[in-house]
Parts: structure tokens; C-alpha cells; sequence
């Protein structure tokens, strides 16, 4: 740190060290005066280019945060001191302009995996069931996140994110999106719009606790260094507090707009440091390398080559903007242009108040000589006013004061000017009264054609959004490419009968070879233009079938699943409605499941007293599906489905008597008569079990010899 151009850290390093206090850790002081490996020594060669980057691009990027901020204290309300006698009320425009464009574009965007070669597209399903089940899960609040990325880019013109898979203490793949605050974002001044262009980029504000640096230090999973953990801890001791020095200020000034004492607000109650992730390219050789370490001094914790990290060589951000510029990666945003229109507005308004006070409250000059103590003029209740006992009786009193009356602003011009610049800036930007939900238009056709307006002008700033989904969608089958285990991980798939559980395994990923072709479908934009294709197809489905010729020549179950798509059914759902499963069946599968689980614990699952042949079938379609189960699991699965043949006939035969009683009932009522003893009378050329339901009905032709052969019999029946 003696090299002049790190003055600037060394200064704020000294400020933030303090007595050095006692430290009970794991690693010992031979670790800290261990040889220096060649990979230390290029870390610390590289972690000084780094601290260097970092103030490039926070200088660079100075003006156009203060211009950011500026959008954000219009949004919250922030206003600055008026001068005595003035008003400086704010107007609730910035934060109405932008509430409502997010509202039209709040739904998230479904990335859709397709595939190159045919042999790819089972793969595909399995990454998009996965997909799906992670981007609804409420742990991982996607949806939230998604909202909160799209208002920073609202504010600030560019939305930031994460998109990466480890695996957790426990071993198990655990997907993360996460939004980056674009101040706490850093990248290559001159690097593009185009991220992946730049040859350094970084997040800073990533807060860790001592037990977390010495988690990560220790153990056979250990991903820090030890000895710079240990350099680290002695150098700062214990602290208990999330500093934010001059490097991160502008975090505070945002919390400060909102009136928060972020001053007494940073105690946490546990040792914690604040680092910097970075994203660079080794000058030496051009090798992606990654770092983390601490801003001030430089101390780094994990140094290493990117591959490292994250196999693919691919570092986890993406970023969209509202308005793409080509050279220009901190381009302008929206609320930049809605910005002049707020403040004029406000002036304006606040002009109209200050002008009602002066027309109310106007001034007055007064005679001494007829009102010797003008405090007295100050109204009060019950006033009494002292005039000079010299002044004449044959002058009125009100000759002693003048009213010194101003022209006040014609407050019928200032509605019209602010009516006037609203409709301008709505026309402009998109946010119309139709669009904010204050339209007059009730027919239908101009309600779909505001919907459209506002669908074609958000997607202006979509078309860069659903791009950077596109590429979290990549991420995404990256993550579970390198983090997913050999257990594998169950996935919910639309199959012929609606939805079914499976296995989306390690063998399954690494098959894969071309690339995908991953589509960005939904958004509500687009959400809004489908209402008129919906419309559309509903009025074209309703022509030709109203057509004898071409109404017979409709396809019966494609036309239910159109018309229940277009309605809204999702695929699967629709699936459940052309099938002919009982009620129940998705309970059963999901019971086979939990029971396939077990067995792959190496548990033996409880037999399932209400197990039918959908049950087992579930649980053999599985072992035969799984090519990469060994002899001794697949074994243990069939023997379980097996072990619930007589449970399965069982259950069948109790539900054949069941049927046949309630069917002698209704006869009985209508005055017919059952069969003799309410037996169940086989169909000809079919032999019925006594005391049994018919062959057909439970899908037995015959006794089986062995309970793998039963399953075999049973699996075409599919009786539940």
C-alpha cells in the first residue's frame, strides 16, 4: 500500500483499524508464516489492479449516481428546505409515474427451454420442470425479486443481477437470483452496454460475519484462504458493526431521504467485514480470475481462476436496460425524462400556494402617529388597538393603515398548465389516465386497444429485459449442470395423464451437448396483447364451428384443449381433464414417491394400505426410467411394488362391490331387479372370480404367477 495512487485506501485503512483484540480461532500462527504459494503471490499481484478498477469505476460513475439520486428523492418525497414564508410541498408524481409502469410489467417473464437435436428433448423437460419449480417457490421469492430489479432499473435506467447454484452445507443444490443495488454495482468505464464485454466487474456492500470467514476457512469444504482470514481478523479485531465509510455513502443518502438515522442504525450485535466480490481478467495471461477481499487494505480472502467458481467460466451477472445505448453501460432511465415534468409540476404547484398566501396574508403600513405599538395590530381574540389620544376625531381611523394588496396567480391557468404537462408526459411515456386505470372508455374494443398502446410501449424496455432472462435461463442449467448430485432432483412433468414426478439426475445433465434454445415467453406486456389474440382465436373457433361443413370436420379433443388453453388452463391441468383417472390419483402418485425416496435413502418404506396399480405402476416406471439405478436399488423397488399386490386387488374388489351395491340400490329404486345375491355378472366371454370383480374391471386375465408378473397384468388396467 506505499504506492501513491492507493493513498486514498491507506488513509481509510488506518481510520477503520482498531486495538487489536484477542482472537480464538481455529488456525494457528504457523499458518499465517507459511510459505507463500505462487497462487498467493498472484493473488496479491492482482488484488492491488483491483482496488485500482474499483476506484476507476466509482469516480467514473460519481455524476451520473448524484443524477440517480435525484429521481430517488423526487420518488420518496424528499424535498429541500423552502425559505421562510415559502411552500415546497411534493407532489406525489414521480412516485405515481413509476408505481405505475411497474404495475404493468410486475409479472415476471417464463423462460421456455427448447432444443437443437432430438435427443435433447427430454433434457429440456427436465430443466424446464425445474425451472418452473424453482422460479414459483416462495423460498426463493423470485417474483419479489424480479419487481425489485425492474423498480432499480425504473429509477436508475439498468436492473443488475445474480444468477448462480451451489451446494449447501448439507451437500444439496441450491439455486440464487439475486438483485445487485446498481450503487454498489462496478464495472469497466468504457466497457459497453454488453456486460460480458468488460473486463472487470464487481459487487461491494457483501457483508460476512467472523463465523463465517472461519466456516469458510476450515474444513474439508474450506473455499478461503486461511491465512489472509487470519490476517484479516488480527488486522481489524472484533467487530460489531456495518461501517459504511466514504466508499459507500451513497447507500445512506438513500435511507436518509426516507428519514432514517442511519447513523445509530448500524449495530448488529456479531463481529462483521464488508468486502468486495471481483470479476477481472489476469493482464498476464488473460485468464478470468476472481476475488474477494477487503476494499481498505487489500486483504483478500479466496483468490483463484474463475473456472474455480464456476465451471463454465462465466460470471454470474446480467444486466438489461430501459434504454439501450451501445457505448454507454450507465445509459438514462425512465424516470430521468419523467424528472424535469416533477419538478416543473411542483414549482408550479407550489408557486399557486405562495401566491394564495400573499393574496390571504398580504402586507399593511401603518401611521405611527395614529397606532403608537403596531404588535397591537396582530390579531388576537378580543383585541384592543391603542390609538393616539392626540389624533383627530374627524379623520377616519382607517386612514392610520393601508393595504399593501398583490395580484395573485390565476389558479384556473395553473390547473390547465399541470393538466396540460400531465397529458404530454403521459403520451410520451406511455402512462396514460386509461393505462393508470382512470379511462372513461368502457366498450371493449378501445379497452383491448389501450392495452395494446401500453403493451407496444413497455416493450421498448422489454426487449433488453427478457434478453437478460434469456441468459439467467443459461445460468440457470449451468448452475444445475455443475451443483446437481447423483441422488438427482425430483421435477414435476406434464405427462399424457396430467402431471408426474421424476428424477432429474447428474447422468441426465451431463448428457447434454448442443446448446438450448431458450425463448422468453409472458410479461405483462405481452399478457395484454395475448387478450386480443384470445379474443381472436375464440372468434375464429366460434365461425367455424357454427359451419356444419366445417364443424364436423373439428378434431373433438384438440378442440377442447384449445378452447381450455385459451381460457386459461395451464397444460398440465388440461391434461387431467382429458384423462380418465379418478379423483385421488395425484395423491397416490405423489405417496409413491415419498415411498421411491426412502428406498434411494436405503430406508424401506411402510406398505401403503390404500396402494392400487396406479401406485405401483408409479413406482416400476420409475425403476425402469432411472438407467442409472444400480441392481441392488432397482431390485429393492420392484420388490416393494410387488409386495402390494394383494393390497392392490384388495382394494379394487372392495370398490367393484361398492359400485355394484350402489347400482342394485338405484335399480331397486326404479323398480328394477339386481342379480341374484347383488353378484356381479361377467360379460360374455369373460369369467368373473367369485365373490371378485370382473377381469376386466381391475385388468386381470388369469392368476399370476409372481408378484412382477401381477404388475405386468395389472399395469394395462390401471384400476385405482
Amino acid at each position: 500500500m506505499e504506492r501513491s495512487g492507493d493513498s486514498f485506501l491507506h488513509n481509510m485503512a488506518k481510520k477503520q483499524i482498531k486495538e487489536v483484540e484477542p482472537i480464538v480461532s481455529p488456525m494457528s500462527s504457523e499458518m499465517l508464516f507459511a510459505p507463500v504459494t505462487p497462487e498467493e503471490v498472484r493473488a496479491e499481484r492482482l488484488v492491488k489492479i483491483a482496488q485500482q478498477q474499483l476506484q476507476t469505476s466509482m469516480r467514473y460513475k460519481e455524476k451520473r449516481m448524484q443524477e440517480i439520486q435525484k429521481n430517488e428523492d423526487l420518488y420518496y418525497g424528499k424535498t429541500k428546505k423552502a425559505l421562510k414564508g415559502r411552500w415546497n410541498v411534493p407532489l406525489p408524481l414521480m412516485s405515481g409515474y413509476v408505481d405505475t409502469l411497474l404495475s404493468k410489467i410486475d409479472d415476471p417473464p417464463r423462460v421456455k427451454y427448447g432444443y437443437q437435436d432430438v435427443a435433447d428433448m427430454e433434457l429440456a423437460q427436465k430443466v424446464q420442470a425445474k425451472w418452473d419449480q424453482e422460479s414459483i417457490s416462495v423460498k426463493n421469492q423470485w417474483a419479489l425479486k424480479d419487481r425489485q430489479e425492474k423498480k432499480l432499473a425504473t429509477l436508475s435506467g439498468v436492473g443488475i443481477s445474480k444468477t448462480y447454484a451451489y451446494r449447501n452445507e448439507d451437500g444439496k443444490y441450491t439455486s440464487v437470483y439475486d438483485v445487485i443495488d446498481y450503487l454498489d454495482f462496478e464495472c469497466e468505464p468504457m466497457g459497453g452496454q454488453l456486460l460480458q464485454n468488460h473486463t472487470f466487474k464487481g459487487q461491494r456492500n457483501i457483508f460476512k460475519t467472523k463465523s463465517q470467514l472461519t466456516r469458510g476457512a476450515t474444513g474439508a469444504n474450506a473455499t478461503y484462504n486461511r491465512r489472509q482470514v487470519l490476517k484479516l481478523l488480527i488486522s481489524f479485531g472484533s467487530r460489531d458493526q456495518k461501517e459504511f465509510q466514504q466508499l459507500y455513502m451513497e447507500k445512506t443518502d438513500r435511507l436518509r431521504a426516507l428519514g432514517f438515522n442511519v447513523d445509530q442504525g448500524s449495530y448488529v450485535g456479531i463481529p462483521i467485514y464488508n468486502f468486495v466480490e471481483w470479476y477481472m481478467e489476469d493482464p498476464d495471461n488473460g485468464e478470468k480470475y476472481y476475488l474477494l477481499f477487503e476494499p481498505h487494505t487489500g486483504i483478500w480472502i479466496r483468490g483463484c481462476p474463475l473456472t474455480d467458481v464456476f465451471e463454465n467460466d462465466c460470471d454470474p451477472f446480467d444486466a438489461w436496460h430501459t434504454h439501450p445505448d451501445a457505448f454507454n453501460f450507465w445509459s438514462k432511465a425512465p424516470a430521468d425524462d419523467m424528472r424535469p415534468v416533477a419538478d416543473s409540476m411542483n414549482v408550479i404547484f407550489n408557486q399557486a400556494l405562495d401566491a394564495r398566501d400573499r393574496k390571504i396574508y398580504h402586507q399593511r403600513a401603518y401611521d405611527p402617529a395614529v397606532f403608537t405599538d403596531p404588535a397591537q395590530l396582530e390579531w388576537r381574540p378580543d383585541g384592543l388597538v391603542e390609538v393616539t389620544s392626540g389624533y383627530s376625531a374627524s379623520q377616519p381611523i382607517s386612514n392610520g393603515i393601508y393595504e399593501l394588496k398583490i395580484e395573485g396567480v390565476d389558479e384556473a391557468a395553473t390547473i390547465n398548465l399541470m393538466t396540460f404537462m400531465d397529458q404530454i408526459s403521459g403520451t410520451k411515456t406511455g402512462i396514460t389516465p386509461g393505462s393508470q386505470g382512470a379511462t372513461e372508455d368502457k366498450r371493449v374494443g378501445i379497452y383491448f386497444g389501450n392495452l395494446q398502446q401500453v403493451a407496444d410501449r413497455l416493450g421498448l424496455y422489454n426487449k433488453s429485459y427478457s434478453e437478460a432472462w434469456g441468459s439467467k435461463g443459461l445460468k440457470f442449467f449451468y448452475g444445475l449442470k455443475e451443483n446437481i448430485t447423483n441422488d438427482g432432483v425430483m421435477v414435476r412433468m406434464i405427462g399424457d395423464k396430467g402431471y408426474n414426478w421424476t428424477t432429474l439426475t447428474k447422468s441426465d445433465v451431463d448428457k447434454q451437448v448442443q446448446e438450448f434454445d431458450i425463448t422468453i415467453v409472458g410479461g405483462q406486456a405481452e399478457a395484454a396483447a395475448d387478450e386480443i389474440k384470445k379474443k381472436t382465436k375464440e372468434a375464429a373457433l366460434a365461425l367455424l364451428m357454427a359451419n356444419p361443413n366445417t364443424g364436423a370436420r373439428m378434431n373433438p379433443d384438440v378442440l377442447i384443449e384449445e378452447s381450455l388453453r385459451n381460457a386459461g388452463w395451464e397444460d398440465g391441468e388440461v391434461k387431467r381433464f382429458l384423462d380418465n383417472q379418478p379423483p385421488g390419483s395425484e395423491l397416490l402418485i405423489s405417496q409413491a414417491h415419498q415411498a421411491i425416496q426412502e428406498i434411494l435413502l436405503g430406508k424401506t418404506p411402510k406398505q401403503h394400505r390404500g396402494a392400487t396399480t396406479l401406485y405401483m405402476q408409479t413406482i416400476v416406471d420409475f425403476a425402469q426410467d432411472s438407467d442409472d439405478l444400480d441392481l441392488e436399488t432397482y431390485s429393492a423397488l420392484m420388490d416393494y411394488a410387488g409386495a402390494h399386490m394383494g393390497i392392490a386387488v384388495e382394494n379394487a374388489m372392495r370398490k367393484v362391490r361398492l359400485q355394484a351395491a350402489v347400482e342394485s340400490a338405484k335399480m331397486g329404486a326404479q323398480g328394477g331387479r339386481p342379480a341374484p345375491g347383488g353378484e356381479v355378472v361377467a360379460p360374455e366371454g369373460k369369467t368373473a372370480v367369485p365373490g371378485s370383480p370382473t377381469a376386466d374391471s381391475i385388468g386381470f386375465i388369469g392368476t399370476p404367477a409372481t408378484p412382477r408378473e401381477a404388475i405386468a397384468a395389472g399395469i394395462p388396467g390401471m384400476g385405482a
